[in-house]
């Protein structure tokens, strides 16, 4: 059985590798790294038919320009993050919010077996609760916006964890709990904020720090996926306190977003100038 799961396993891994070469080489790279012009204009185009597009190779100069100037080495990444405080405030506020969400993602998905007494069940319907987390972050973010998306689904799972400490239980046999209802409504809102993080960082870096700052969250977020199973212990210790701490930890990710910039329909910045300059202009960062 085991050597069927794992070979099913291989074999979507496998299928999903495959899909990489329908992509071309990144123009940033082709541009930066290589210096090829002609392969740059090649890769844009591309990606253009990809999604329905027209690229025009006229304009291909221009981008060469605009992003040889991001250029920056380790030294002088690292410096941006010195120079420029709206830079480092974003990347701070961004770090915690990855390892709260990490940790609370982590946390329910290792501890559904003591949030009821159906186990199967319990992840029956938290994977379907994925599913709807899932869709529902890809309209929300683009009807609502990136940012109002996230604060509502840190301030909505922060929410449904205090309620869930009301000892509250529906239906004659007690099949279902309030904790149950409310930790199945809270996980998907981590879920759905979590598929929104992903894009907004990406759209919230300045060009030449993007990779850097998307890794850097990423690392960040291995901490919280650490201490995340070991949290679902904290249930069988005392569900009350365990989902007071899990309330605060999302607020306190909620009440940080307001200092951040709405994403959708604007520009990425080009440099860690160009985010400082909108958070003197009152825009972004406090």
């Amino acid at each position: 059985y085991q050597r069927r799961v794992r070979g099913v396993e291989g074999g979507v891994f496998l299928v999903a590798a495959s899909t990489w070469f329908l992509f071309p080489e990144s123009p940033r790279f082709l541009l930066e790294n290589k210096g090829d012009v002609v392969a740059a204009q090649e890769a844009l185009t591309r990606f253009a038919r990809l999604y329905g597009g027209t690229y025009h190779p006229e304009k291909s100069e221009l981008v060469a320009s605009n992003m040889g100037a991001t250029t920056s080495s380790l030294k002088d990444g690292a410096r941006d993050f010195l120079t420029y405080p709206a830079l480092r405030l974003q990347l701070c506020l961004q770090l915690w919010q990855w390892i709260v969400i990490a940790f609370l993602y982590y946390g329910f998905n290792f501890g559904w077996s003591k949030l009821g007494s159906n186990l199967f069940l319990s992840y029956l319907f938290a994977g379907l609760a994925e599913i709807v987390a899932a869709n529902l972050a890809w309209f929300s973010q683009d009807v609502f916006g990136r940012k109002r998306t996230i604060i509502a689904t840190f301030f909505l799972a922060g929410i449904s964890f205090l309620v869930a400490i009301a000892p509250v239980e529906f239906g004659a046999q007690r099949v279902l709990t309030m904790q149950q209802l409310m930790s199945l409504v809270g996980s998907t809102m981590v879920s759905l904020c979590w598929g929104t993080m992903y894009l907004y960082v990406n759209e919230q870096s300045p060009t030449n720090h993007r990779g850097k700052i998307t890794s850097l969250c990423s690392v960040f977020a291995r901490f919280g996926s650490f201490a995340g199973p070991q949290a679902s212990l904290m249930f069988d210790w005392n569900k009350t306190f365990t989902f007071i701490f899990f309330a605060c930890l999302s607020l306190s990710c909620g009440m940080f977003m307001f200092g951040l910039p709405e994403t959708r329909g604007k520009k990425s910045h080009n440099s860690a100038r160009d985010v400082q300059d909108e958070a003197d202009e009152g825009v972004g960062c406090w």
